[in-house]
């Protein structure tokens, strides 16, 4: 029997090569959404944050692309080979035309939640690679970003909600955390008006096979009133059907 080969940083095996190239990517779509959108906030702070995590997505990828480079692979130059962290860019871009800063932070974590998972999925399926420090070392760095992110959106939830009643707020976003894909909802009637698409942005997507009109629409949390295995509203199906709108954005501004 021959011996194994060891794997170094200059000798990768080819499950490794391809997911740091996978990584490279979503760096790539992370440091270019932080860069547009840092460009167009209004919130000059949360600006300037957003330029530092793109900066530090861009160092991410060039560490991972000059490893690939000595293994001789060509990596890629550009993003989005995950579906969940592009939409999340695309409706951030939506926001910044009207929606409120908790929606944008919202959808801001949302594409965090992304990358984060994405390195762990990669320490999982690499351990033990020569190329774990480096990997373990960059999720740090990009752990310590998600949790930026998130610190930032419930800072402007707080302020955002300070003249609601604070136990009020509380419940709506209890009721929220609960929601997941795939429940149904109901009116107060009793009447199902939909199923859940998923969250975006602090509303609820309905899906599109379920609508009446074969269209997505999306409710505003304030309408949920209990949550347990569906989702129950405080307006009846014509007061839903009525008031829901046709993009988070819409609803995130306050026209719901």
């Amino acid at each position: 029997m021959g011996e194994k080969i060891v794997e170094t940083k200059t000798n990768l095996d080819s499950t490794t090569l391809k997911k740091l190239q996978q990584l490279v990517q979503i760096n790539l779509d992370s440091e270019k959404g932080f860069n547009e959108v840092s460009h167009d906030i209004k919130d000059k702070s949360i600006a300037s944050v957003f330029i530092e995590l793109g900066s530090q997505r861009r160092k991410n990828a060039s560490e991972l692309k000059e490893l690939m480079t000595w293994n001789g692979e060509v990596p890629v130059e550009d993003g989005s080979y995950l579906a969940a962290f592009h939409r999340a860019w695309i409706s951030l871009r939506e926001l910044l035309s009207g929606g409120s800063t908790y929606a944008i932070l919202s959808e801001a974590e949302r594409g965090e939640d992304a990358i984060k998972k994405a390195y762990e999925d990669v320490l999982i399926a690499t351990a033990g690679s020569a190329v774990n420090d480096v990997l373990t070392r960059q999720y740090a760095i990009v752990k310590a970003g998600h949790d930026r992110v998130r610190e930032m959106r419930n800072s402007h939830h707080s302020s955002e909600n300070s003249g609601k009643d604070e136990g009020v707020a509380g419940v709506e976003d209890v009721e929220m955390e609960s929601i997941r894909d795939h429940m149904d909802v109901i009116a107060s009637c009793g009447k199902k008006v939909g199923v859940v698409d998923r969250l975006e942005a602090g509303t609820i997507k309905l899906t599109r096979n379920d609508s009446p009109d074969n269209l997505h629409h999306y409710l505003p949390a304030s309408w949920v009133s209990k949550v347990d295995s569906r989702v129950y509203l405080n307006k009846n199906s014509r007061e839903t059907e009525q008031g829901w709108k046709a993009s988070a954005s819409a609803c995130s501004s306050g026209t719901c």
